[in-house]
């Protein structure tokens, strides 16, 4: 399976004690949809079983344009996206998916191989995590900056009756 080793370190996938690391450290709850971008199909497969099994609900893009067709589609609560995809990079995903208005604050987590990424680059994400990714790191990174970005579109809330511009 080319790339898991990318993604697991080897002595964690085969220990045994991957699963449930993983399912003991970090959780979803079964509401939060995330939309993984990964052009790696093993890679992708395995994360993405890796995120369901731990509670969360993902969609499979290999692609930037197919992760851009999913968001105008359906809602997410965070994208997980590969930072050197073919056609365009993860950052310039994320960039071209804020631009959609329900996607303006969209939390981003990038995952790479590159041990080095420009200050423009990391300034997108939220979170940056070197393959080979441990599991259980991204399962919390997801759930934290999904929480925080739900406890920051709470508290600015609907905007109430008083803020209606009236006639003069």
């Amino acid at each position: 399976m080319q790339g898991i080793a990318q993604i697991v370190p080897a002595g964690l996938l085969w220990s045994g004690t991957c699963l449930e690391i993983v399912m003991e450290q970090a959780s979803g709850d079964g509401t939060t949809k995330v939309v993984l971008v990964e052009d790696h199909d093993d890679s992708r497969a395995l994360v993405a079983e890796l995120l369901r099994m731990t509670g969360f609900d993902v969609t499979e893009c290999p692609t930037p344009e197919s992760a851009l067709a999913e968001l105008e589609a359906s809602t997410f609560d965070i994208i997980v996206t590969d930072l050197t995809l073919e056609g365009m990079s993860g950052a310039d995903l994320v960039r071209q998916a804020r631009a959609l208005p329900r996607f303006a604050k969209l939390p981003a987590i990038a995952v790479t191989g590159r041990s080095s990424l420009t200050d423009e680059e990391r300034a997108v994400f939220g979170v940056v995590l070197v393959k080979p990714i441990d599991p259980a790191k991204l399962a919390r990174s997801i759930t934290q900056l999904t929480e925080s970005s739900r406890a920051a579109s709470d508290a600015s809330g609907p905007p109430s009756s008083d803020s209606r511009a009236t006639p003069a």
